[in-house]
């Protein structure tokens, strides 16, 4: 069905195209075209309000400006427009999460918390059948904290590639490039890191998991040259003797002397 100029089917394909673009100024660029469509469907709502297919397209549009609040951390603009407009508190956002996750992702507490109590289940599993909440949780510490607390919340919960909570928790501690060598290190983020760790250790989180490509939390932990994290894995029974797909261990993941010491005087079972 035209709306204006344009269809309905072509801002849908849009917001799926921005869904999977990196470069952020193409993104950019791609949203504030799309922003301009969503002024267009806005002049002519009443015209097409009792429209099936306009109404769909309205909904992403609405979800879509619900997580770039989010992303922006205005959770007062999100709440407002998930309290405001006729859409699902368990709708799916263009890339297959639902909107807790995004928030959880975000460390977004505030719109967490509104979810909760108007009903959404936080724990819905994505449209691919990943269960993304409870690994985006375990990011930040206000939103593991929130999460652990709630029933349903698993600190084994496998999600997508096979990493759990655990593994997700310390994955942005890093940046790598195409090369897979490290660009940045968040220092900043490391103090919480190993609270959120501690914390997942204390609900039964299991440190020997592996995920798809074989590597476990303690070999990120290598990874990001993060000595006390190794510290407290290693405490909790983490194995630094296993080998992930690549035949290494979680020393042949460092290049901080610290942390390969740590690890080569621990005494393993080979």
């Amino acid at each position: 069905m035209p709306i204006g100029n344009i269809t309905g089917e072509t801002i849908t394909n849009l917001i799926e195209i921005e869904a999977e673009i990196n470069d952020q100024k193409h993104k950019d660029f791609l949203g504030s075209l799309i922003t301009n469509l969503r002024d267009s469907i806005s002049d002519t709502e009443k015209r097409y309000d009792n429209d099936p297919y306009h109404e769909n397209v309205r909904q992403r549009l609405v979800i879509r400006e619900i997580t770039e609040h989010i992303r922006e951390k205005r959770s007062d603009l999100a709440i407002k427009l998930l309290s405001t407009e006729r859409i699902s508190l368990d709708s799916y956002t263009s890339s297959g999460n639902t909107i807790a996750s995004v928030a959880a992702y975000n460390n977004d507490i505030e719109t967490l918390r509104y979810l909760y109590d108007e009903g959404a289940d936080l724990f819905k599993a994505s449209e691919e059948g990943y269960n993304t909440f409870n690994c985006f949780a375990s990011m930040n510490l206000d939103t593991l904290r929130f999460a652990s607390s709630l029933d349903g919340f698993n600190p084994n919960e496998v999600s997508e590639h096979g990493v759990t909570p655990i593994q997700q928790c310390i994955k942005n501690l890093v940046s790598t490039n195409l090369f897979g060598f490290i660009d940045e290190m968040r220092w900043d983020l490391y103090p919480e890191k190993l609270e959120c760790i501690s914390l997942l250790i204390e609900l039964g989180a299991d440190v020997n998991h592996v995920n798809e490509e074989g590597r476990t939390v303690l070999m990120s932990a290598a990874f990001s040259e993060a000595p006390d994290i190794v510290r407290r894995l290693l405490e909790a029974g983490a194995d630094p003797s296993l080998v992930c797909n690549n035949g290494n261990r979680a020393v042949d993941y460092s290049e901080s002397e610290e942390v390969i010491k740590i690890l080569q005087q621990v005494k393993t079972s080979t």
